[in-house]
């Protein structure tokens, strides 16, 4: 099984679902109580489903989305691979901030990284009203706009959707290394 490094950074609106995604991930519980990020960082193993198998050990940042870490959280992005965009599914300023926001910040300071849109709290589409929730339409025409390479929807209290997440931005990962590897070769081929 071949193996892949990948620095993976989360970033969205203040209490979009973020934390409660990497606790699940990390953890395997839901949190109880909302803590306020300013950064945690850890690394885990993905294996990415597909033809072949491959292992990314992924260094993963969860940000804050709070505006007074908006000078400090650029911090995070050096050597990125992957930027995570996530939004609260329930809520039409968290996706319309993906555009106007999160999509800007991340192509201003790691415009290299590939993107992986993330809808959190999808179990809220099921007890809230349809009509203030985003349809997975919505978020699909958001992702293509971005140039997302993958759009996945997840809950914090659904383990496997949790999982797809952190296998889309793996998969996301290998592709970005795959493209980068390639056009070095390229560039080295001229030099020769």
């Amino acid at each position: 099984m071949k193996s892949y490094a990948a620095k993976v950074v989360l970033i969205g609106d203040e209490r979009c679902g973020k934390s409660s995604v990497c606790e699940v991930f990390r953890r395997g519980t839901w949190p109880r109580d909302y803590e306020a990020t300013v950064e945690e960082k850890w690394t885990d193993c993905v294996t990415t489903v597909g033809k072949r198998k491959h292992a990314v050990n992924m260094t993963v940042v969860d940000t804050s989305g709070q505006e007074a870490y908006d000078r400090l959280r650029p911090l995070s992005y050096d050597d990125t691979d992957i930027v995570a965009i996530c939004f609260d599914i329930s809520s039409a300023s968290s996706l319309a901030n993906v555009v106007s926001k999160w999509h800007v910040e991340a192509k201003n300071f790691c415009s290299s990284a590939f993107v992986v849109l993330v809808g959190c709290k999808a179990d809220k589409r099921q007890i809230e009203s349809r009509l203030s929730s985003i349809s997975q339409e919505q978020a699909i025409e958001v992702a293509g706009a971005i140039g997302a390479k993958h759009y996945v929807e997840c809950s914090a209290f659904d383990r496997p959707s949790v999982k797809k997440v952190f296998e889309c931005a793996g998969e996301a990962a290998i592709k970005r290394r795959r493209k980068l590897k390639s056009r070095n070769s390229w560039w080295r081929g001229l030099v020769a």
